[in-house]
């Protein structure tokens, strides 16, 4: 049952993940535009656009013609992450009101 429910929904996860992706990156701009949010929170956008780049740089080294070698990717993601983290907290912590 659990494997057919997967195997039906699969087409949609990247347009779910996309969606996410947006959420991430452009309400924070939103927030701060609109001034319910201090200027801040955009930490969180730059948070959500290094994952972007961390996630596109995994999936390309899946392709048969990747962006970048994977021992490339492999020695850039801990950093892309590490920084994600902080502009995430930075954003979230100070961006508080």
């Amino acid at each position: 049952m659990g494997l057919a429910a997967i195997s039906a929904f699969r087409p949609a996860v990247p347009a779910a993940r996309a969606v996410a992706g947006l959420v991430i990156v452009l309400l924070p701009i939103y927030a701060v535009v609109k001034r319910t949010m201090p200027m801040h929170f955009l930490g969180v956008t730059a948070g959500g656009v290094l994952i972007g780049i961390g996630g596109l740089a995994l999936a390309s080294a899946a392709m048969a013609r990747p962006i970048l070698p994977l021992e490339v990717v492999a020695a850039l993601l801990p950093w892309i992450l590490l920084l994600m983290v902080l502009f995430y907290g930075y954003g979230f912590i100070m961006g508080r009101r």
